[in-house]
């Protein structure tokens, strides 16, 4: 947050980030506070009754890529009395000073030439890493209770650099936990929105919602989170603590969004070991995780073992119950392997027949592929094109669902900073805004008024975020000309299906859209030499096909 450029244009107090904090915990105790440990709950009560310089200054700190910070180089032209904070920090507990922690933390807070002056003896010539791998491999501990690879910095690097670890992150992670339900958010939120970086939709929060209802819920998705980055870390530093992780045990609980955080962490192990060719720990792990695409790669592995009977099995039970079309169509295509391995009858399955075409062209470099494409087919001037991807249809979606998507139902907002409800990507979605889902579609056939509704939108909530909406590229020309010559009738068989798996189904959309010069449109997937559909791109092209909705693949062959 400290490296945020802070706009002269924009009115923002010099202690933003305190106020921003402070009204985080304070949220969080309004609507958690029955939840909370002592702990937790005296985290707040003593931040509040430190003076005011070490609040700004612990927010500041914990605000930046830590742990280890070197006092010499703190300096906030709005924390007058530095010295002081730091003093109040310690005596709280909200900092430790000359902290015991690895030796390469410590040497690692030097400059190269500092670590130079300190460690002559160090060979020259060697980069940064070198010389403190170097360096750790040389020093003994001074003091017999002491390991040498754990030490206060003063003992490595003198006490003329102090250092401080900033103390409580735990605590702090736990209040940022409840307040955002997720990690991939943070005190910068409230800064990117007042800076109008990020422009939230204005809905209503509801003052009951809660991301957690209970303290076991709160544990179980923390505990779901610290093993998954514990598993990304293992694979990236320290593959062989993947064998221990192997053997965690997911807690039993039903909060469904612990449950998705382990079963990703499991899939990601599983397909680590997979790749490794170590099959048996993959079955393993995929099976202990059960989600997407956990039943896909089983059958895969099986395949590739040759246990066509079993492979057959899994892909039935696919068949019986997908969890979404990706599965389907993997399971349908393994399925049709095995039956062929095992010299049994392949049973006929209708296919879609998408149209294609093969275009010769000049290559060019500096040029996309996509809108060479573009430039081919729009040559005789006889169609007017753009290159709209995934952005047309999923933007008049957000556009024309806005009120929806932000409709003020319960559980939805809690707090000020989503993009979309919580329940967004879940079944749920779908089944509390029924009514409102369907009242939309069906004005979809009641003449032209929609189209106003969706300029209207699009003028009224320019710049707001909305996950289906990328203002960038959904210009007002061509959402007019989307509508003017897109029929409603397709516009609502692409809505229906977008609504099945928003999660899935909202990518995969041909590059291009061409116009005629007065009515009539046509979806272009480009493909340059060498590359071929993807299966998601597939089934959007096959239900295009079987809907009368015109669409084709140009391949581009080097003329």
């Amino acid at each position: 947050m400290d490296n945020l450029d802070i706009s002269s244009a924009v009115e923002i107090s010099p202690t933003y980030y305190l106020d921003n904090f402070v009204a985080l915990i304070n949220d969080v105790h309004r609507r958690y506070h029955g939840i909370l440990s002592d702990e937790e709950q005296g985290f707040r009560h003593d931040f509040l009754q430190l003076p005011y310089n070490a609040q700004c200054l612990y927010v500041r700190l914990v605000s930046r890529k830590g742990p280890l910070f070197r006092v010499d180089k703190l300096s906030y032209g709005e924390i007058e009395d530095l010295k002081g904070a730091l003093d109040s920090l310690a005596d709280g507990g909200f900092i430790e000073i000359d902290p015991e922690v690895p030796l390469g933390w410590s040497l690692n807070m030097l400059s190269l030439e500092e670590l130079r002056s300190r460690f002559p003896g160090v060979p020259r010539g060697l980069h940064k890493a070198q010389f403190i791998e170097d360096v750790c491999s040389r020093i003994q501990s001074p003091r017999a209770d002491k390991e040498a690879d754990i030490l206060p910095p003063s003992e490595v690097i003198g006490e003329e650099i102090l250092l401080l670890q900033v103390a409580k992150a735990e605590v702090l992670e736990i209040y940022q936990l409840l307040y955002f339900g997720n990690t991939y958010q943070d005190l910068s939120e409230f800064v990117l929105a007042e800076l109008g970086v990020f422009n939230y939709e204005d809905y209503a929060l509801d003052g009951s919602a809660k991301a957690f209802r209970s303290r076991q819920e709160l544990d179980a998705l923390h505990e779901a989170i610290g093993f998954r980055q514990a598993v990304w870390e293992a694979m990236e530093q320290d593959p062989l603590a993947l064998e221990a992780l192997e053997k965690v045990a997911p807690p039993d609980h039903s909060f469904p969004a612990a449950q998705r955080v382990w079963s990703k962490a499991l899939n990601e192990l599983a397909r680590y070991r997979e790749r490794e060719g170590r099959h048996e720990v993959a079955l393993k792990l995929y099976r202990a995780a059960n989600y997407p695409p956990s039943r896909e790669r089983i059958a895969r592995i099986l395949y590739k073992d040759e246990a066509y009977e079993e492979a057959l099995r899994e892909c039935e039970q696919m068949l019986r119950d997908p969890w979404n079309e990706q599965e389907e169509t993997a399971a349908t295509r393994i399925g049709e392997r095995c039956l062929k391995k095992l010299k049994r009858p392949v049973p006929p399955r209708p296919k879609a027949v998408i149209q294609e075409e093969r275009v010769p062209f000049e290559p060019n470099a500096l040029a996309a592929v996509e809108l060479l494409g573009l430039e081919l087919l729009t040559q005789d001037g006889l169609a007017q094109g753009y290159y709209v991807e995934n952005w047309l249809f999923n933007g008049v979606f957000g556009l024309y669902f806005w009120d929806v998507i932000f409709a003020p139902v319960p559980d939805a907002f809690y707090h000020p900073f989503q993009r979309g409800p919580k329940d967004l990507y879940a079944p749920e979605f779908r089944d509390k805004r029924q009514a409102l889902l369907e009242d939309k579609l069906e004005q979809l056939m009641r003449g032209d008024a929609w189209h106003e509704a969706i300029l209207r939108t699009w003028q009224a909530k320019q710049g707001r975020l909305n996950p289906f909406v990328h203002w960038a590229v959904l210009s007002q020309p061509l959402i007019e000309r989307a509508l003017q010559q897109i029929p409603a009738v397709h516009f609502e068989l692409i809505f229906r299906r977008m609504l099945k798996d928003l999660r899935n189904h909202c990518s995969g959309f041909p590059d291009l859209i061409l116009f005629g010069p007065d009515e009539g449109y046509e979806l272009v997937e480009i493909k340059g030499p060498g590359d071929r559909l993807q299966d998601h791109q597939r089934r959007w092209l096959e239900f295009f096909a079987m809907n009368g909705i015109p669409a084709r693949v140009v391949y581009l062959d080097r003329a």
